[in-house]
């Protein structure tokens, strides 16, 4: 019985290290990491500031991060490409936050994730705006 009790309060420990919530309670049970690893440094900070916008501290200082990087790499007017591998990945990733209901996050990550720079431009307007909110 006592190593019941233990499981069970392990399972309510709190790990904001390796799997903090606010990048792990997505309904659709995609991580941030998971997208955000596999892009550029810019947009791959991006997405995980809206990722978790709301979720931790500053929502509005978290928005204006994110508008940051995405206006970084649009200044640097690259636009990644993907191994097929990565890229299929990356589109099975934004369907599932479609699927699982989240229409705005799954249109954000998807112009971060296959976007050029002028709709991470726009996409920073938007987020600049009181439209995501």
């Amino acid at each position: 019985m006592r190593m019941n009790t233990q499981a069970n309060e392990a399972d309510n420990v709190i790990d904001n290290v390796n799997a903090p919530k606010h990048y792990t309670s997505h309904a659709s049970g995609i991580e941030c990491i998971q997208i955000a690893e596999l892009l550029p440094f810019n947009l791959g900070s991006a997405l995980k500031y809206v990722w978790r916008r709301g979720l931790k501290w500053n929502e509005s200082e978290d928005v204006q991060k994110a508008i940051f990087y995405l206006r970084r790499q649009e200044q640097l007017g690259s636009v990644p490409t993907y191994t097929v591998p990565v890229y299929e990945d990356l589109q099975d990733s934004v369907a599932r936050i479609y699927e699982s209901g989240d229409a705005i996050l799954g249109e954000i990550c998807n112009t971060i994730v296959f976007g050029e720079p002028c709709d991470w431009d726009s996409l920073a307007d938007l987020l600049g705006s009181d439209y995501y909110e």
